[in-house]
């Protein structure tokens, strides 16, 4: 399907840092897809990033009224909470949002680093074990293996988890970054 290709070209665009493009091939997937609560949850997404704050909550109004929408809907209502600095709402939220729909990798992962934040690693260890059941992006994936591995102590399997990560600017991502950046953090004070 066309919308399809067009939104996995905002997917690729978006990985490697050119958001203006990515937002592009995202439109043009709901120009052909409407009522489609993943590609309106992206676009909103990049909206949110680019400074668009209207029009992504436009969107986002949308989404619990669409098929497969409420996660989404949670998942954006707790990266706003989480944005504000009030973690254990977001975190609540994270928790529905995979709640009522576990592929939302992104929010698993939240609540890992919301439960290690808050010194809670055996909980962010069965939240981590839970999320890897889905469809987690794999420099994600090693990259929340290499922190959990950190935050308790494992330099070893750290160091092993962050070497599976790929190096350089091939993925420009900005939680994969804060993630690999704190992990490194703990891994220097440990020495």
């Amino acid at each position: 399907m066309l919308a399809e290709l067009y939104y996995d070209y905002g997917r690729a665009l978006g990985a490697v840092g050119r958001r203006a493009e990515s937002l592009t091939w995202y439109e043009r997937a709901l120009r052909q897809v409407p009522d489609d609560a993943v590609v309106i949850a992206a676009l909103a997404a990049e909206y949110r990033s680019l400074g668009r704050t209207a029009d992504a909550q436009l969107l986002e109004r949308r989404l619990p009224s669409l098929v497969g929408g409420e996660g989404h809907a949670l998942e954006s209502q707790a990266w706003t909470a989480a944005s504000k600095g009030r973690l254990e709402e977001a975190e609540r939220l994270f928790a529905r949002a995979v709640a009522a729909d576990p592929s939302l990798a992104n929010a698993w992962l939240a609540i890992v680093r919301l439960q290690l934040q808050g010194g809670r690693a055996q909980e962010a260890r069965a939240t981590f074990d839970s999320a890897r059941q889905h469809e987690v992006p794999a420099p994600l994936l090693h990259a929340h293996e290499a922190l959990l591995a950190a935050a308790a102590g494992d330099r070893l399997a750290a160091e092993r988890a962050l070497a599976m990560v790929p190096q350089g600017g091939l993925i420009q991502d900005a939680v994969l970054t804060d993630v690999l950046q704190a992990t490194r953090r703990l891994l220097e004070r440990a020495r």
